[in-house]
């Protein structure tokens, strides 16, 4: 709920500034956190039953995020000092995202079974932010309180509820290499996965301007909190695949017409109250960009359920290599489209879509090769 208050206070193009440097941000602490994205939830028998085990990986988690983040920060703002000097500012208070980031546990959190104390961290870290943008008079700090916000959080978790996390063992680089190159693959599935979403918003800010940036993020917002569910159906679900083998039935007749059906249901909520969410999300203005956006987006939302269970059942049979070729396929067609159709937000919308459905497509493909 902080956008009305931050779209009233600093307007659509000073926003659509601060979302385009979030963003690049974000794509670094992607980029950061590796392959453990997938790798973790395959360890999560192993890191419930040994502590030392539970220890050694955290270490290495945070100890890998560390190194990456900083080589990623001192190159991002060479970069920025050379070509885009005016927003070296921003850019430097933005950095701080990346903090949290190295020692956010949410993975293994859900390893570990407890999805609710994800949920409970996350609210706080965004009440504490909603408090912080009252004070908030520049909009350079905008990404600063949110780094901060979150850090706070983290930190009172670590020191109040659960200070095994606090125990982090410093690791050799050989060490620190060794694991790199042994999860080569599922780094680049992370990369091409990730690329696409966090390319969306400078990709708008270069060809459309930053105006629409922010009318695209009131959309984008409303589509993460679907995201999130089934992203957290992933890191819930394959823990428990991982550790009870269970038999994967999610592509039967039966369950796929229950996902369509319930999805089907979900947009067509989405697809009547989205005037209403943009109002609200708009500091009380209409926007039919925004508007058209968001019923847009949700066409993806029955992909973002189906797409799990294909997901984990491929990363299940180590087939890193099938899982790669299709998120770079996706990211292919997401920027062919764009090429040729970028000259509304809508269009890009529709790419964002479509790709999105050429990943579930490719998944299905491999999953119907495998079990002839």
């Amino acid at each position: 709920m902080s956008l009305p208050i931050l779209i009233s206070k600093f307007g659509l193009e000073k926003l659509g500034v601060v979302f385009t440097n979030q963003a690049l941000v974000l794509m670094l602490a992607s980029i950061a956190n590796y392959s453990f994205m997938y790798f973790v939830p395959t360890q999560s028998k192993k890191i419930s039953n040994d502590k030392k085990a539970f220890i050694k990986l955290w270490s290495l988690v945070v100890n890998l995020r560390f190194f990456i983040s900083l080589l990623l920060s001192v190159l991002s703002i060479v970069i920025v000092c050379i070509y885009f000097n005016s927003f070296l500012k921003l850019w430097l208070l933005s950095l701080l995202l990346l903090l949290p980031k190295i020692i956010n546990p949410s993975l293994f959190i859900n390893a570990l079974e407890n999805n609710k104390l994800n949920f409970k961290i996350g609210l706080v870290s965004k009440l504490v932010f909603l408090i912080s943008v009252i004070f908030i008079s520049n909009s350079n700090y905008i990404n600063f309180f949110l780094g901060f916000s979150e850090l706070l959080v983290l930190i009172g978790y670590f020191i109040l509820i659960n200070n095994s996390f606090l125990k982090i063992e410093m690791l050799s680089v050989n060490k620190i290499l060794a694991f790199a190159k042994e999860t080569i693959n599922l780094f680049f599935v992370n990369f091409f996965s990730m690329l696409k979403p966090a390319s969306i918003l400078p990709i708008i800010s270069v060809f459309i301007g930053n105006e629409f940036v922010t009318l695209y993020t009131l959309a984008e917002k409303i589509m993460n909190i679907i995201r999130g569910v089934s992203g957290a159906m992933f890191v819930s679900f394959f823990p428990i695949y991982n550790k009870e083998k269970i038999k994967l039935h999610i592509v039967s007749l039966q369950n796929a017409t229950i996902i369509v059906f319930l999805s089907t249901v979900i947009v067509g909520v989405m697809w009547f109250s989205s005037p209403y969410i943009i109002y609200l999300l708009n500091n009380f203005n209409d926007s039919l960009i925004a508007t058209k956006t968001l019923r847009i987006l949700s066409l993806s939302v029955p992909m973002y359920f189906m797409v799990v269970p294909l997901f984990s059942y491929l990363l299940a049979l180590d087939k890193q290599n099938i899982i790669l070729i299709t998120a770079i396929l996706q990211l292919l067609v997401l920027f062919v489209i764009i090429f040729v159709f970028h000259n509304t937000v809508m269009q890009i919308a529709y790419a964002y879509v479509v790709s999105e459905y050429i990943l579930l497509l490719g998944y299905y493909f491999f999953f119907v090769r495998l079990n002839r």
